[in-house]
Order: C-alpha cells, then structure tokens, then sequence
C-alpha cells in the first residue's frame, strides 16, 4: 500500500484544505518577546553604535551553542565602513565576544576591506566538503568598488571565510538584506534579493552555488495597497513544503518629496508560498508579525530580521534588530541598534479562532497504512474545547468517530490526540478516503496532523483529494 514521503499536517495559511468553514476568524499567531531583550547590544567602536542583523543567527548541531553573525555600519574619519562580526551564546540570551585572529584582539570576521553589506550565512548540512560547510551571500557596498554584485563565501568553520570566486557571482545592485536558503528538496540554492535597486523582492537560483539564475520578480506591493508600502528585503526560510517570508515592510513618510524615499518605520510582515518560492502570498495584511515596541522603547522605530528562525524543540526564536528611529533617521550620537528576540510554538504562525463556536470540514484524503491517529495544535479559554470527527467522502460522520462522541480537548496544547468514547478501531479506517470535522469552542485552532511526528519541520501539506476527477498518486510533476 502507498504511503506519504513524510508525516502529513493541515496548516491553515488559507482555505486550501477546507471545504466548509464557518465561525472562525484567521489570525496571526502572537509572538512573545523575550523579557531580556535587547539580549545583545553594541559595545566596541568599531560597531557604530548599530550591532545590525543584516546577518544570521543559527544553534550548532554539534555543539548545541548559538552562533550570531552580525554586520556593523558607520562612519570613520570621515569614511563610511563596514563589517562582518561574530557571537556565540550557551541560550541565545547572554552572549560573548570572542577574539579571533583576523583583526587581532576583536571579533571581527570581515573587516572593512570587504564592504560588507546584506550578508545572509547558511550551515550547509547537505554539504560534503569540509570547506564549503558554512555558505555566505551578500552585495558589497560601494565601498567595495571592485564589485558589482552579489559575492559569495565559504568557510570550514563559520570564522574564516575565502570568496568563492574573484569576480561577482551575478550582476545585480541588491541594496538590502540577501535571503538565502536551500531547497529541502531539490537541493537547489535560492536567494532573494532586489533588482536595480528598486524596493520589490526578486529569486535567483543556483545548482552549485557559483552560477545564478537571471532574477524573477516574485513580490511587490499591489493595487490595493498603500502608495506609501515598500518591500525592502525579504529574508526566508523552508518550513515542511512552504517556503516563509519575513518581508522588512517599509512604510515610507507621505510628506517626504525625495525620488528615493528614506525616512519611516520598517516592520516584519510574515509571507508565504508552497513548494517553491515563487507564488507568495502575504498573510494578514496591515498587520505586522513582529510588532514595533511602545513609544522610545529599543524596537518602536525599524525592525530588521535575521536570514532565518532558530528552531528549537517547543518555540521558534525569530532574531531581529531594532532601533527607535525610522529608516534614515538613525542618529549616531544618541541612538543605538540592538538586537532580540520573539518566540513563536511550532505551527502557530497562522491560527482559526472562534469566539463562540467553529465548525470546518477538510478537504478528502486517503488515510494510508502506519498513520496513527489524529493530533490537534490549540489553545482554549476557560469553558472551551476542540472535538474532532471523522466522515466519509460525502461528510456522513462515520459511527464511532463522530464529533459528538469525542473526548474534548481543553487547554494550551502543541499535539494533543483526539479520542473518542468507544475507543473504536482506527485500522478499519486504514485504506479509506475521509474528511476531518472540527467543531472549536471558544478558543484557536493551529494545525491538525495525521500521526505523531518526530519533528515538526518534516511534514507534507495533506494531499486533498476531490473524486471523481483524480487521485493522488505522487508529486503531480
């Protein structure tokens, strides 16, 4: 009997997966900000008063330790400078400086000579040479006139770093962020960058991370929103078969007359795509995914996020650096740059909450061999509950699994298996094409998954099946 490559989870970006719904309103999920933040803040001259993530931050497999590789930015006699530093940390909150031996005494990586600009680090556990095991995309300043575009390095050790090659990887002015990711399941590298400098969010792609593809524009503002929006960077990331963006929304100052805006508040909005980065959709528009602070506090003003979430076992750590002033507005002698952090549980990027009562029918499935059993990803308040049932094709409730005969799940939980009165046997069901019935009360529904999974990065999206016109029997190309 057929079975799915990887566990199989509902996640509700939208109605995809959904034939009937009612009651429900889709929200973001909240975040929560770390009560230490800023956790990391400017403390050498050569950092400018501005520790920015233009940059990464990834936890080690192999020591367990969070590495954070961070840019600087400022003025020197008169010069405009830059470069690439580095921090670790035992928990991502109280981090240190090393010393490393590139600019003796400091923890600098790159030094100015580099003009480093919008770098993105990936570990590359996919990698075979040693050498190449740490990857690192970005677009020199102008202070680097000797490039013109995008450049990559690679390192053994995340520290010391060789370009690997002596000219541009690709010809493109990409004056932000570099997102860059690779393909879980093609192995492909992808990068999101700009093209001509314009604030819209393009794709290349590469086999072998030398040889680039010419950019697709794949994200920008459309006719329904503000003149005022701009997508200054999007750094993005796999998550199952989805591909999330963090879009650095730039919401530019209606009074400001300049050809190039540059004054106004940046915010994180949260994006996404299935399968491949090239159909990206926004997920609640008008409304930030990481929040600025209140008035003057560190993160009132811009927010910039990190190349990629640090996902640990029940929270996902989205970095960012802020500053309480708009883009433009940064003031060297009185401000600073810092950096935090907003915790997110697995799956909660996108919630279905009633406030009385919800009800949804999923899409039909097939329910194959070795998946047991139902888990739900919820939150209620007091007096609610989730019942989940299961019916047939044509949404009769099959006996024994009905919603009425669940056992109602209560409270904040990440997986929490559904169950009913007459404990019936769930291996009648192996074989059969089903739909899911979930009635909420009173609380947020976040992902409903088919089997206990062991991590929940590696799911498949369920494969929804509409008889009589076809049948799932693989990826369709």
């Amino acid at each position: 009997m057929q079975t799915y490559p990887l566990p199989l989870k509902f996640l509700f970006w939208d109605n995809r997966l959904c034939e009937e719904m009612s009651g429900f309103i889709r929200m973001l999920g909240e975040l929560r900000k770390c009560e230490e933040n800023p956790v990391f803040k400017p403390k050498h001259p050569f950092e400018f008063r501005r520790v920015h993530l233009y940059g990464s931050v990834h936890r080690d497999d192999l020591t367990g330790n969070f590495r954070l590789w961070y840019s600087t930015h400022g003025t020197e006699r008169g010069e405009r400078h830059s470069r690439l530093c580095h921090a670790e940390s035992s928990d991502g909150i109280h981090w240190s400086r090393p010393d490393y031996d590139i600019v003796e005494g400091t923890n600098i990586l790159l030094d100015r000579d580099h003009g480093v600009h919008g770098p993105s680090v990936i570990i590359d556990h996919s990698e075979e040479r040693p050498e190449w095991r740490y990857k690192m995309l970005m677009k020199p300043s102008s202070s680097r006139s000797d490039f013109n575009g995008l450049v990559g390095y690679r390192s053994a050790d995340g520290i010391h770093w060789e370009l690997v090659r002596d000219h541009e990887l690709l010809k493109v002015h990409s004056d932000c962020h570099i997102g860059l990711t690779r393909h879980p399941r093609t192995g492909r590298y992808i990068a999101t960058v700009r093209v001509a400098t314009s604030r819209r969010v393009w794709v290349t792609e590469s086999d072998d991370f030398l040889h680039w593809t010419r950019p697709i524009l794949v994200f920008e503002p459309g006719p329904e929103d503000s003149i005022n929006l701009e997508c200054y960077s999007m750094p993005f990331f796999s998550y199952g078969p989805y591909f999330i963006g963090q879009l650095n929304a730039f919401r530019t100052d209606p009074l400001e007359r300049t050809r190039r805006k540059s004054s106004g508040p940046l915010d994180i909005a949260l994006t996404y795509s299935r399968n491949d980065p090239y159909c990206w959709h926004w997920m609640h528009k008008g409304r930030p995914f990481i929040k600025p602070g209140s008035s003057e506090s560190w993160d009132s003003g811009s927010l910039y996020p990190a190349s990629a979430p640090v996902f640990l076992k029940d929270e996902i750590r989205f970095y960012y650096s802020a500053s309480p002033k708009g883009h433009g507005d940064f003031n060297p002698q009185t401000d600073l740059e810092s950096i935090g952090f907003a915790s997110l549980p697995p799956d909660r990027f996108v919630g279905l909450k009633a406030d009385s009562t919800g009800e949804l029918l999923s899409q039909p499935f097939a329910l194959h061999e070795g998946e047991q059993g139902i888990f739900a990803n919820f939150q209620t308040e007091a007096g609610g509950s989730v019942h989940v049932g299961i019916t047939d094709v044509e949404g009769k409730e099959i006996e024994g699994f009905m919603v009425r005969e669940s056992i109602p799940l209560t409270g904040d939980r990440l997986a929490a298996k559904a169950k009913w009165k007459d404990h019936p046997d769930w291996e009648r069901l192996t074989g059969e094409t089903i739909r899911l019935k979930v009635e909420v009360n009173k609380g947020s529904l976040y992902a409903l998954s088919i089997g206990e999974h062991r991590s929940y990065l590696d799911f498949c999206e369920i494969p929804a099946i509409k008889p009589p016109f076809w049948e799932f029997r693989g990826d369709p190309f």
